[in-house]
C-alpha cells in the first residue's frame, strides 16, 4: 500500500494557517493547534521511521537551534521543528537504562492512568 502521508501535508499547512488566523479572534484555538501538529509530526516520524536517522550529533544541533529559536521569540516554530527530533532521539536513539525493565511488562498506561488526574 502506498504511503499517502505527503498528500496531507498541504492540507495540514493550510488548515494551520487558517486556524492561526481564527485564533486571533478566539485565543484558545491557537492553544489547540500545537498538540494536534505535534501528533501529526509524530505520525510522520512513525511512517518514515526507516528513513530518519536518530543521531546524537543531529540532536545537539536541534537543541542549539531550539534555544536560538526561543531566543528570537520563535518558540512555536522551535517546538514544531526541533522538539520532536530531540524527543525521538532521546526515547529511541539511546540505549535503555536497563534491559530487564522491558521484561517486567509495560507500565506506561498504568502510570498514565494514575498520573493524569
Amino acid at each position: 500500500m502506498p504511503k499517502r502521508f505527503p498528500w496531507s501535508i498541504p492540507l495540514v499547512c493550510i488548515g494551520t494557517v487558517g486556524v492561526w488566523f481564527v485564533g486571533g479572534i478566539i485565543p484558545i484555538v491557537r492553544e489547540v493547534i500545537r498538540p494536534v501538529l505535534l501528533f501529526y509530526i509524530g505520525m510522520g516520524y512513525w511512517i518514515y521511521r526507516e528513513h530518519i536517522k536518530l543521531n546524537m550529533k543531529y540532536m545537539l544541533l536541534a537543541s542549539i537551534a531550539l534555544v536560538l529559536l526561543f531566543f528570537f521569540k520563535l518558540g512555536f516554530v522551535a517546538t514544531l521543528l526541533c522538539f520532536p527530533y530531540i524527543m525521538m532521539t532521546l526515547w529511541f536513539g539511546c540505549d535503555q537504562c536497563n534491559s530487564k525493565i522491558g521484561k517486567l511488562g509495560n507500565y506506561s498506561y498504568g502510570i498514565y492512568l494514575w498520573g493524569y488526574p
